[in-house]
Formats: C-alpha cells, sequence, structure tokens
C-alpha cells in the first residue's frame, strides 16, 4: 500500500496546479499544472517511472516466492533446485497436510489438527525442513523482489530531480512584472512527498556513508538543474537572496535554542523519570505536572513566564546582565523545556518500569549491588525507552521555538510571521521549508545515534523506535 499511495501524491503534481506564476508576490498569479509543465517528454518518463514503481510493488519484478527453497536448503533435501513444497510433494503427498493451516500433519505425535485427520508426519516433516533449512539448520528466506529497494531508491530520487526540473519550466513562462517569480501552488508538494514516502519505504542498507551517498545523489542534480540562474526566480530563493544575512542568523538562534531546550529538559527529566520511577508517590504528581504544561496554549505559557522572569531580572541585576529577562531568549527557553518534559519524563519512567523481572533477579543472583543492578541491567535496558523520549522531544522543540520569535526570541519564526503580516507566503515558505528540514535530519540524527548507543538486541523494544 505505501508504494501506490507514493504513486497518488505523485499524482497530485501532475492534475493539480504546481506552480503560479506571479508579477509580485502578494498576488496570486497564474496557476499551471504539472501535467501542462512536464510535457510529453517529461511526462511520458514519470508514467514510465510510476509503472516501474507499481510493478516492483506487486511483485512483478524480481524473483517471485516468498519461499523457494534455494541454495544449501534444497541442496539438503536432494530435490536438486525445487521448491520445500515440491519436495514434501514427492515424499507421498504429504505437502498439502503439512503447509494447510487446519491440517494435522504438523503436529507431532500424529494427532489430528482443528480439521481433518493427522497427516503422515513422519514422511513430511524431514522434506519440509531439509528443503527450509540450510546446512547449518538456518531458514533461507529470499524477498518476494529482489529489486524493489533499487527500484524505490531510482524512483525517489526521480521524483526529487524532477520537481526542480519542473520549477525550472514554470520560470521560462514569466512576463513582466515589479518582481516576478514562480510561487509553489498545492501540486508542488506531491512529488517531494512521494520522494520521501519512497526512500523510507526502501529500507536502505544503514551505514553513515551509505546516507551520505544517497543525500548527495538526491540534492547535488537538484542544485545543478536550478544552478546557472535556472532557479533564480523561484520565490522562496528570490527572498533568500534578499534576506540571506538575517536568514542565516535566525536559523543559527533557532538551532541553538531548541538545542539548549532539548539539553536542559534531558538533564531534569531524565533524572526526575529515574527518581519517579522509584514509587508512585513521586511518579503521580510529576507526570500530572507535565502533562498539565503540555495542555497549556504556546503563546499562554509565553506570556505567564514574562511577568516572573522580568520581576526577576529587577530584582536580580546580575541576571539582568546575563540576558534574563521578561522577553527574549530567557523565557522562551523557559518554556521550550517545560514543552519537552514529558516525552523524556514519561519514557523515562515507562522504560525503568518495562525492564522484566526475570532480568532483575539475575542479576541478583549475580549478587549485584542495586547501583550496579541500575547501571548494568535497568538502565541499558530502559534507554531505547529514553532515546524515544529525547527524539520525540526534539522534534516537537523545531516546531514550537518558532513561536518564541513572538516574544523576541529570534528564529525562522520570525520569517513566518512577518510573512504573515505582509500577507506574503512566500516569506513564509522562507521560515516553514527550514523548519521541515530541520525537522526530518533532527529526526533522522536520533535514529542514527540509537543505531550507536543501543544494543542490536534491544533496538525496537519501544514502539517509538
Amino acid at each position: 500500500m505505501v508504494p501506490f499511495a507514493a504513486l497518488f501524491l505523485g499524482a497530485v503534481s501532475f492534475i493539480f496546479p504546481f506552480a503560479a506564476i506571479k508579477e509580485n508576490r502578494v498576488v496570486d498569479g497564474r496557476k499551471v499544472s504539472g501535467a501542462a509543465l512536464a510535457g510529453p517528454g517529461l511526462g511520458a518518463g514519470a508514467l514510465l517511472a510510476g509503472a516501474v514503481v507499481a510493478a516492483a510493488a506487486l511483485g512483478v519484478l524480481g524473483t517471485g516466492g516468498a519461499a523457494p527453497a534455494a541454495g544449501a536448503g534444497v541442496r539438503g533435501a536432494g530435490t536438486g533446485g525445487r521448491c520445500a513444497a515440491q519436495a514434501a510433494l514427492g515424499a507421498g503427498g504429504a505437502a498439502p497436510a503439512a503447509f494447510s493451516p487446519f491440517g494435522g500433519g504438523v503436529r507431532p505425535g500424529g494427532k489430528a489438527g482443528l480439521l481433518g485427520k493427522a497427516g503422515p508426519q513422519a514422511e513430511a516433516g524431514p522434506a519440509v525442513k531439509a528443503g527450509l533449512r540450510g546446512k547449518a539448520g538456518r531458514p533461507k528466506i529470499i524477498p518476494k523482489s529482489s529489486l524493489r529497494t533499487p527500484v524505490y531508491i531510482a524512483a525517489s530520487l526521480t521524483a526529487f530531480w524532477l520537481t526542480a526540473a519542473l520549477l525550472v519550466r514554470a520560470g521560462s513562462l514569466i512576463g513582466e512584472g515589479a518582481a516576478p517569480r514562480v510561487s509553489p501552488a498545492l501540486g508542488f508538494w506531491g512529488l517531494p512527498a512521494a520522494s520521501y514516502v519512497l526512500i523510507q519505504h526502501a529500507k536502505t542498507p544503514r551505514g553513515r556513508g551509505r546516507m551520505f551517498a544517497l543525500l548527495l545523489g538526491l540534492l547535488l542534480p537538484a542544485a545543478l538543474i536550478l544552478a546557472g540562474g535556472r532557479g533564480e526566480k523561484v520565490s522562496v530563493l528570490v527572498e533568500f537572496s534578499a534576506r540571506r544575512g538575517r536568514f542565516l542568523a535566525e536559523t543559527l538562534t533557532h538551532l541553538r535554542l531548541f538545542a539548549l531546550a532539548v539539553v536542559s529538559a534531558a538533564l531534569i527529566g531524565v533524572p526526575l523519570g529515574i527518581l519517579a520511577s522509584g514509587g508512585k508517590n513521586l511518579a503521580a504528581p510529576l507526570t500530572a505536572l507535565v502533562d498539565g504544561v503540555q495542555t497549556i496554549p504556546s503563546m499562554a505559557l509565553f506570556g505567564l513566564l514574562m511577568a516572573p522572569l522580568s520581576a526577576l531580572s529587577r530584582a536580580v541585576p546580575a541576571l539582568r546582565a546575563m540576558g534574563i529577562r521578561g522577553i527574549g531568549a530567557a523565557p522562551a527557553l523557559a518554556a521550550l523545556t517545560l514543552y519537552a518534559m514529558l516525552p523524556v519524563v514519561r519514557n523515562t519512567i515507562a522504560g525503568l518500569a518495562a525492564v522484566p523481572d526475570a532480568a532483575l533477579e539475575a542479576g541478583r543472583g549475580m549478587s549485584m549491588s542495586s547501583r550496579q543492578l541500575f547501571r548494568r541491567v535497568r538502565w541499558p535496558m530502559a534507554l531505547p525507552y529514553v532515546l524515544a523520549g529525547l527524539r520525540t522531544a526534539s522534534v516537537q522543540a523545531v516546531g514550537n521555538t518558532a513561536v518564541a520569535a513572538l516574544i523576541g526570541a529570534g528564529g525562522l519564526g520570525i520569517m513566518i510571521f512577518q510573512g504573515l503580516g505582509q500577507a506574503a507566503p512566500d516569506l513564509i515558505l522562507l521560515g516553514v521549508i527550514p523548519l521541515i528540514l530541520m525537522a526530518v535530519g533532527v529526526d533522522r540524527l536520533w535514529d542514527a545515534l540509537i543505531q550507536v548507543w543501543v544494543s542490536p538486541g534491544l533496538r525496537g523494544a519501544s514502539g517509538s523506535l
């Protein structure tokens, strides 16, 4: 279903308006569909790519069966390349009983299954085992389609490149105007969304080198398509050129604010979660507190913190010298830290509570002290949950930091709220698109850290990983 959802998203770019040809950043402009921009050449290429993705999703490409006994498993059965079912069928017709969900041939001792009588277990069992297992006794499973991963990756890259190519073609249609530009319309988002869905579904091999090569293959051709002045009329790039210095400064401010908030939430929330895991007397009020903070709207929380911080800075001049005031970074950092506390505290408590009693008893049986038991058993097994909480808090903080611009803290929210005030969607996109990329990048970074810090046997212990 996922590849077909990606195909639907890609079709949106061709059916709906892809770009708007505008005289300036305020007017609506003339909308052009992706199909009109693509023309016969790119349109035919897009249809071919979609057909290949559909074929791969349906299993038409690559190997067909989910469990053909190739290699050592079949040679152990003496069938010379036939599948396990054929080997079992040759052993007295026992395959129907062995593979039927209601047959009795799969139950030891010749007992009947749910329906029907017991099959010839003595004959079918060795043949089935020989066909499904190799020389070392390990299952031999062949993927349903060996070409799916490269097909999905190629289609993902093509969709992203096609987005840049269609923007360049839209730029060639620009006429006269005070500030002519090409603005993304509804259909523009379909191809990048399809690219992201396919790359996520491709299950690419892990490794920093592979991921870097994939990112380079995604961005470099798109940058080359837009280079040489071909993308200078794209609205977001027009706004970026006019605000290059301010944009870079606010991006760094945004990164600093949300990173400090997450680090502060980790330094406060993880120890509190560890303490709360020891008894319900602290766990109940602590979780109620962080839950209550999460329900307060962000603007209201910023406003509530302005008055006490302002009074504190007036009472203690040293704090004012440090930059702690009623407006600016101080109330923003306090509010963002409080918002990030919920996933950190709750996941820490949940992770420590999920440690099996058998593991704890085994540690006690090895004469471990309470401190050793926590350091060698409880904490390693709770670590996937804790990292999942930090991952959620980080992605959440990326978005919440945009609101901090309203109280003078800076960040990419300045671009967003300036665009809202001026009814300029292109300026809004200049703030929104980096936020999306930042959130995706932070999520991928935590995924890489989890692969390094968490034992392979414990990955996926939390549903968030």
